[in-house]
């Protein structure tokens, strides 16, 4: 229900669509794999 309401599920330990630490390191993880396919390709294509 959150965030159309004031009521939270009761999760406790899980991240909410606003907390933008989770994005930071998720980005960082998905960049760091890109980075590392797209050398790893090039590479077999040369």
């Amino acid at each position: 229900l959150w965030p159309l309401t004031r009521l939270h599920p009761p999760t406790p330990g899980l991240y909410l669509s606003t907390d933008f630490e989770p994005s930071i390191v998720f980005g960082a993880i998905a960049l760091t794999v890109y980075v590392i396919t797209r050398l790893q390709t090039d590479r077999a294509s040369s």
